[in-house]
């Protein structure tokens, strides 16, 4: 039969677990929407982005269809001009024809009409020579020698006039202006097509807008659902751990540190009138706190404890801890905390603690004998256990950045920048990390984890390395350059340097809800930083100066893979990770600089 304690701290340790339950399955739904709500936003974006592209594509093909149309409409006016004149040369060529054919048999006439009088002349000089006959056949025949000279010329112009007429090539030109209204129709008819293919694609991809933006406001509402359920569960099991297991709160601080909180074990009242002479004696509580590792915290008892207390080598303070309570509880239910920094060595089995597992911690209570004597039960108290935790060294952060225009442009005219920034290197007494507060549970580490001790051991040698290495070093722009001369040891981390597009993403009305109204328009976290494909980040290697230097190139793209803008402006947001196999980066905390300047990548005048 189990004892009050245990059937008590049963009770404690399922309803905990239970919270965590619910409260790890709202976390993992929350980070569904968050995923949802990026990837809603990047499709918003690239559909946008399309129909820039399609507006571009019909506002062209708007300008060479209007070409046409004008080309079409004069082509048509010179077909029905060269008709015209195609008729009327043919007229012309008739007539004219006809009329040096009429001129010639007038002028025919005329020279034989002149044959006969120049025949009565000649008589007349022969018969009448000097009479008033003879100088009237005369004046005659000179006339009508003139007339005949006359009609001659007139023929032949008439004649001339003909051949000219005869020689325009209308009927030519009529066929080649007929081919090409053909070709300039066809041409109109493509133009007019392709016009039409764009605007229905205009059309069609307002349409995906319009699709994307629902998409991404339901998106939108539902990551605003899941803060707020998750927040409600966090509430809870807080409320429920400050009641039911004395506030207690693990933070990390490191791979070989961790800081401890809880307020002191609210002792039992006694209502009932105490016998003469019998004073309630003190529990003097002392607090012990101990690490299991997170797959065996639930086979863990007070009977276990127990014996593993017992055992603990005499004077071993590494197995479980002494502590003593800081926090309390107003009637608010607002906890003040002072937490305890705990040195990491061994969990209660008396292994070494790994950087890169999951653990969680236990409160051992001992009571003072005579106050066990008194409550007649004699069994040492287990609290329930705190939420699971990774020890794990916090990677450097970003610190400064700086981006310098490059002097000169590229073949196209743009101008990229540079870049700069510094960090606190790895192991350097000026780095200060940053705690993980009760974080979530972890896979248990395989292959080769580092103990707390061996980590600590490599951490003394990377601090005298770093100490040796701190003369000043050029950077280069190169982000292979940086790692020379580096050990692997100590630059186990790099830097994923990612771009999100920030000027003209207002337009879109993204993140439109009051607690995301002071967020850069595209929603993004480590959790999404992470994801981010290789070919979407630049990648920069550490440098034990603590400073490195990279450049923009004209392939590099943002986070989604489009190609970067000029005269943009991008949040620049650069992650820390750990490198090597998966043993060695669970040693480490990745960290994301989200708090740098915008910058414009390149420029085009």
């Amino acid at each position: 039969m189990n004892t009050y304690n245990e059937n008590l701290q049963q009770t404690v340790v399922n309803t905990l677990s239970a919270l965590a339950l619910n409260q790890s399955n709202l976390d993992s739904l929350k980070t569904v929407a968050e995923y949802t709500l990026y990837y809603a936003q990047g499709t918003e974006i690239s559909a946008r982005d399309k129909l820039e592209g399609t507006d571009g594509d019909v506002t062209t093909w708007q300008n060479v269809n209007n070409q046409s149309l004008i080309n079409a409409n004069q082509v048509f006016n010179l077909l029905t001009s060269a008709t015209e004149a195609n008729t009327d040369v043919a007229v012309s060529i008739t007539n004219t024809a006809t009329a040096a054919a009429n001129v010639q048999i007038a002028s025919n006439a005329i020279s034989l009409l002149a044959s006969d009088i120049g025949a009565a002349f000649n008589i007349a000089t022969a018969a009448l020579y000097q009479t008033d006959v003879y100088e009237k056949i005369q004046s005659a025949n000179s006339l009508i020698n003139e007339v005949a000279n006359e009609a001659k010329r007139i023929s032949k112009s008439a004649m001339n006039a003909s051949g000219s007429t005869a020689e325009i090539t209308i009927s030519e030109v009529l066929a080649q202006t007929t081919g090409v209204k053909s070709k300039i129709d066809n041409l109109f008819t493509s133009t007019q097509a392709e016009l039409d293919k764009f605007t229905k694609q205009a059309i069609a991809e307002n349409a995906q807008i319009t699709t994307a933006s629902k998409a991404e406001r339901q998106a939108e509402g539902g990551l605003a659902d899941a803060r707020r359920e998750l927040t409600a569960i966090n509430t809870a099991y807080d409320n429920s751990n400050n009641q039911l297991n004395q506030c207690l709160s693990i933070s990390v601080v490191s791979g070989g540190e961790i800081t401890a909180s809880f307020a002191a074990l609210p002792l039992p009242t006694f209502y009932s009138p105490q016998a003469g002479g019998v004073t309630i004696p003190d529990a003097a509580p002392v607090y012990y706190l101990t690490l299991v590792p997170a797959q065996n915290q639930t086979t863990f008892s007070i009977d276990q404890v127990e014996q593993l207390f017992s055992q603990r080598p005499k004077g071993d303070n590494s197995l479980f801890v002494s502590v003593t309570p800081d926090a309390s509880v107003d009637v608010t239910g607002a906890v003040t905390r002072s937490p305890s920094s705990i040195q990491l060595s061994s969990d209660a089995f008396g292994n070494p603690v790994l950087a890169g597992s999951s653990y969680v911690a236990f409160l051992y209570i001992e009571l003072s004998k005579v106050y066990k004597q008194y409550i007649n039960n004699y069994s040492e108290l287990l609290s329930a256990p705190s939420q699971p935790f990774t020890p794990a060294t916090t990677l450097p952060l970003v610190q400064k950045l700086e981006v310098t225009p490059n002097s000169t442009p590229d073949s196209t005219g743009v101008i990229w920048s540079t870049a700069s920034f510094t960090f606190t290197p790895l192991g350097s007494s000026a780095d200060t990390a940053t705690e993980q507060t009760d974080a979530t549970a972890a896979s248990p580490t395989k292959g080769k984890a580092k103990s707390v001790a061996a980590q600590a051991d490599a951490a003394a040698s990377v601090q005298q390395i770093v100490s040796d290495a701190q003369q000043p070093a050029a950077t280069s722009a190169a982000p292979e350059a940086q790692a020379a001369g580096s050990s692997t040891a100590i630059l186990a981390y790099e830097f994923r340097c990612i771009l999100v597009e920030q000027g003209g993403t207002p337009d879109l009305n993204l993140l439109r809800c009051p607690e995301n109204l002071n967020l850069p328009p595209i929603y993004f976290n480590q959790a999404i930083a992470g994801q981010v494909s290789p070919a979407n980040y630049i990648r920069v290697p550490a440098s034990l100066s603590g400073c490195c230097t990279f450049n923009f190139l004209p392939t590099a793209t943002d986070n989604f893979g489009n190609v970067i803008k000029p005269n943009t402006m991008y949040q620049l947001y650069i992650l820390t990770v750990a490198t090597g196999d998966a043993s060695d980066q669970a040693q480490y905390t990745n960290v994301l600089a989200n708090t740098l300047p915008a910058i414009t990548v390149c420029t085009q005048a």
